[in-house]
């Protein structure tokens, strides 16, 4: 008996798919059996010796993709104390997150005080026994009695009541007003910055208006006294995180050690060296109900964009709240080199393959932290040296620093004025959600939400026809990209799923739109691949 050999036919290989990582450059994604996707492309400077990067990656379900991406997400509604009036004051947000990184760097934080609680936080901005502390903890517990959350991983598990002040908030009486903080942090460098910044940020700042509110009589402030109190008060905040190290080095902690068992540079110096070349940015809208104001304060490329009801248009208006102010932003390029000698010009900003960064690495212009493009280069070499931390920016030549800085572009608008239009919401994210779609777009989405959550797919030609925006006028703020449904922005649909939040439905976009499975791929990545191919994702 002869055993003849059969012929089978060859398996051809999996297609590959074309598409972009989170830079804009080019990437490759191949699913293979398994089910795996395999992930590649190219990343960093061009001076780099190995450009090349590539994963594989068991494909998640659909399910667990799903919970993923609504694992962060919560609602927020606001309830108005006994006796108070609707008036100029939100009545509640939709916050999510969805990490990239290992340890997730981006951070939110909204916080609310009664404008009664100003004064008791004056009084105790001068001790040094942490009393104001305890008393801005204290002011943000009374105002988060009159909050309900809803969470559940993105489904309605039912609303739950949080707070637990010991102040009632009617006992100033029930128009006394609040100050309410909105701000996202993105953190570079690990975590250490946006974690401090998050949780200092709108404590000084509240400060900063108590103490204008102090010596206003008409219900008024004016602008540029105010614009000036909140660019100090940043420079400020930044000034106390980035000297902690020289100041240590000057004295205030030693580098002796009389314990025996523990080696002579104690471990504790090393808290120090952690802050060193971490930053991050900040983008906050502070809303003063009492004086009927909405202050925006921006430093980064995180942004904040509004949607406003045209009434008599029928129409939507994208009002673009804050500009990037990155290396790309030709007016960041000009402020920044304005402030070195021209001949250093070239050195200040310039592009190794991520496009115009400072220092050829740092993407923005203005920011918390980011100490190697503060510090001279004998004073980085000193910290190395007391802390044991290195950059490998302190390398790069620093002739006139700093190169940064954290003066906040500042916006005032006033909320009191009747006009034909109204505010309907205001989105802040993170600019990993702004790699993948334009702020039009997200006042688009956001506002189709809000008319009908359950729409399923839909064009983007037909979103941007059937939820139509008023034309821009001719001082848009960077970046200036094609609007929703035109140009580059004409092709591909989106997806209304019925989230339970505005947030996740906003992410879920960014994520690729109606293409399920992108998504499904995108969301399986790990490790350095997840970062490549996305940011941290955070809208609030």
């Amino acid at each position: 008996m002869s055993i003849q050999p059969v012929k089978l036919n060859e398996i051809s290989d999996p297609p590959i798919t074309k598409t972009t990582q989170s830079d804009g450059n080019e990437a490759f994604i191949q699913v293979l059996p398994g089910p795996l996707v395999k992930v590649w492309g190219l990343t960093g400077p061009y001076d780099a010796k190995n450009r090349e990067w590539e994963g594989t990656f068991y494909i998640r379900p659909q399910s667990e993709t799903e919970t993923f991406l609504k694992q962060n997400s919560k609602s927020f509604d606001i309830a108005l104390p006994p006796g108070d009036k609707p008036g100029v004051r939100p009545n509640g947000w939709d916050e999510n997150v969805v990490p990239s990184n290992a340890l997730c760097e981006d951070r939110r934080k909204i916080d609310m005080i009664p404008i009664s609680r100003l004064q008791f936080l004056l009084e105790k901005s001068g001790a040094k026994d942490g009393s104001f502390w305890k008393e801005w903890y204290e002011a943000k517990n009374i105002a988060s009695k009159h909050l309900k959350v809803t969470t559940g991983k993105g489904a309605v598990d039912g609303e739950v009541e949080v707070g637990s002040g010991s102040h009632e908030l009617d006992k100033a009486g029930p128009d006394e007003g609040h100050l309410m903080f909105f701000s996202v942090f993105d953190g570079m460098g690990g975590t250490i910055v946006s974690d401090m910044i998050s949780k200092t940020l709108h404590a000084c700042v509240a400060l900063t208006l108590a103490r204008l509110k102090q010596d206003i009589t008409d219900n008024s402030i004016d602008v540029e006294t105010l614009t000036k109190a909140l660019k100090d008060t940043y420079v400020a905040l930044q000034a106390d995180f980035t000297e902690a190290a020289p100041a240590a080095l000057r004295g205030l902690i030693t580098r002796e050690n009389s314990s025996p068992i523990l080696p002579g540079l104690n471990p504790s110096n090393f808290l120090f060296g952690a802050t060193e070349g971490a930053g991050c940015t900040a983008c906050s809208i502070i809303v003063d109900t009492q004086l009927k104001k909405m202050y925006v304060a921006h430093v980064g490329d995180s942004r904040a964009v509004a949607g406003w009801w045209n009434k008599k248009e029928k129409k939507w208006r994208c009002d673009v709240l804050t500009e990037d102010q990155c290396g790309d932003n030709p007016k960041e390029c000009a402020r920044r080199l304005a402030r070195h000698p021209p001949e250093e010009a070239s050195k200040v900003i310039y592009d190794r393959g991520w496009g115009n960064r400072i220092l050829g690495t740092n993407d923005v212009v203005r920011k918390f932290g980011g100490s190697y493009s503060v510090r001279p280069h004998e004073e980085e070499n000193e910290i190395w040296n007391a802390f044991q931390t290195k950059q490998a920016f302190n390398f790069f030549p620093k002739i006139t620093p700093p190169y940064t800085d954290t003066e906040p572009a500042v916006d005032i608008r006033d909320l009191s004025t009747v006009t034909e239009e109204e505010l309907k919401f205001v989105t802040l994210a993170t600019d990993g959600i702004w790699e993948r779609i334009a702020s039009e777009e997200a006042v688009l989405l956001v506002a189709a939400y809000k008319h009908d959550p359950t729409q399923g797919e839909v064009s983007r030609m037909a979103l941007a026809e059937k939820y139509p925006l008023m034309a821009p006028g001719e001082d848009r703020k960077f970046p200036i990209q094609d609007l929703p449904g035109t140009g580059s922005r004409a092709e591909g649909s989106w997806t209304f799923e019925g989230d339970a939040d505005a947030s996740t439905h906003l992410i879920r976009n960014v994520l690729g739109g109606s293409d399920k499975e992108w998504r499904r791929q995108v969301l399986s990545m790990r490790e350095s691949a997840s970062r490549q191919m996305r940011d941290d994702l955070t809208a609030v």
